[in-house]
């Protein structure tokens, strides 16, 4: 795959806001809501957070790319440009949720289900929008970021979210900046896995830290599709 040939690089400025303890975190574990409460979002996911075998993922450990869809509920009164998150305690009727965690086996299984959906969505015309959050980000910020953008920009793409392991915290920059340079093999696995699933078009929105890494990943492609 030849990188200039169907990758979009779009950078993004978002205002940094340094999260002192009382603000609340957004969090990943699923929570069980009535079927017609908010507007469902379903979020493809490749990540070099390693797997936990309690929570799905680990908050910072890294390890190998692995993949995983979450199904997310946007709140019924949501603000457009806003992330309204509950801590651990979310309520679905205010908050963003996750609803449902689907890791999936390996690879294969990912572009399988990838290529499903193009065929289900005529709509997204086989476009794939991947999205790869800041610094001090939890998984789940990133996650509800995209959704959040997906829901208010009616965005008729694919979303797929790549998270790396960001410590989530803001004196973490060293971590951060560490992690990034970890997962630029696991950020081109991804976009290589999404486009063998069928995508004619990929967009690469980028955020903050994520700029840094989606940059040294397409530099990397390019030397090595030569």
């Amino acid at each position: 795959m030849r990188v200039g040939s169907c990758l979009r690089l779009l950078g993004f400025a978002l205002a940094f806001l340094a999260l002192g303890a009382c603000v609340p975190r957004a969090q990943i574990d699923p929570v069980t809501i009535e079927p017609d409460v908010g507007k469902p979002v379903s979020i493809f996911v490749g990540t070099t957070r390693a797997r936990d075998p309690v929570r799905y993922f680990s908050a910072t450990e890294r390890g190998p790319v692995s993949y995983a869809r979450f199904d997310v509920t946007v709140p019924p009164d949501h603000r457009s440009g806003s992330v309204e998150v509950g801590g651990r305690e979310p309520n679905p009727k205010e908050d963003f949720v996750v609803r449902k965690v689907s890791p999936f086996a390996d690879s294969s299984v990912f572009r399988r289900a990838v290529r499903d959906t193009f065929r289900a969505n005529p709509k997204m015309e086989n476009e794939a929008v991947i999205f790869v959050h800041g610094f001090n980000n939890t998984m789940a910020d990133g996650i509800f970021r995209l959704s959040q953008l997906m829901n208010d920009l009616q965005v008729p793409g694919l979303p797929v979210h790549f998270s790396w392991p960001s410590a989530a915290n803001p004196l973490g920059y060293g971590y951060d900046r560490d992690s990034v340079l970890y997962s630029r093999d696991g950020l081109e696995t991804l976009i290589r896995e999404v486009s063998a699933s069928g995508a004619n078009d990929i967009v690469i929105v980028a955020h903050s830290m994520g700029t840094s890494l989606v940059m040294e990943t397409l530099r990397q492609m390019a030397k090595s599709d030569k």
